[in-house]
């Protein structure tokens, strides 16, 4: 089920990225035509070659106005191909990806694997360890990152830092659980705090 969602969106990637471009030459082409009095062929021709920035020449804005939309065209018409030129590379780098994240996750743990997740050499796996290993596999952080993270929690633990703010929000909290013990206490001797008068 997974795959074939996967497998839909990649299809719906490319068919967005299709109709974007068939929607960008022709209606910059026919913009284009309708300013300047061309061909529709022209149009389309003109539009074609300046949002994939080649610009033979041959066909160009005359007018003012064919000009001035020239210059947005040409910004927003090659942005729509720059997207549309990379969709295969990102459908293609998509679905490795995935195979990638299948692989490690559907991976049997034999003694081996073990030992190569046990970074400390305890002789047992903990969930960073694991999660680590995982990370690291699937290509989403990278080996040296995550030693430096390491070595910066190492040195803002023997600073004392962490255990300062731990202090400090552990008695924050000691007082906020106070105050509330105390305010239940006290609407429990006034009865709840709802006073009933009868006439």
């Amino acid at each position: 089920k997974v795959k074939l969602m996967a497998e839909l969106h990649d299809r719906q990637l490319i068919f967005l990225g299709v109709l974007k471009f068939i929607v960008t030459i022709g209606l910059g082409g026919a913009i284009f035509c309708w300013i300047e009095g061309s061909t529709f062929v022209d149009g389309i021709y003109w539009a074609t070659i300046t949002a994939i920035t080649v610009g033979y020449g041959d066909v160009v804005a005359k007018s003012d106005g064919g000009m001035v939309f020239s210059c947005f065209f040409m910004l927003f018409g090659a942005t729509i191909m720059a997207n549309v030129i990379g969709l295969p590379t990102e459908v293609f780098m998509g679905r490795m990806n995935r195979d990638k994240i299948n692989q490690v996750l559907n991976a049997k743990i034999d003694r081996a694997l073990f030992e190569e997740m046990d970074e400390d050499g305890s002789g047992d796996i903990s969930k960073d360890e694991f999660l680590l290993y995982m990370l690291e596999n699937l290509g989403l952080v990278e080996r040296e990152k995550l030693r430096l993270l390491n070595t910066r929690f190492l040195e803002l633990e023997e600073a004392g830092v962490l255990e300062k703010y731990k202090n400090d929000v552990t008695a924050e909290n000691k007082k906020k659980d106070e105050a509330k013990k105390a305010r239940e206490l006290e609407a429990e001797q006034n009865g709840g705090g709802v006073k009933f008068v009868v006439p």
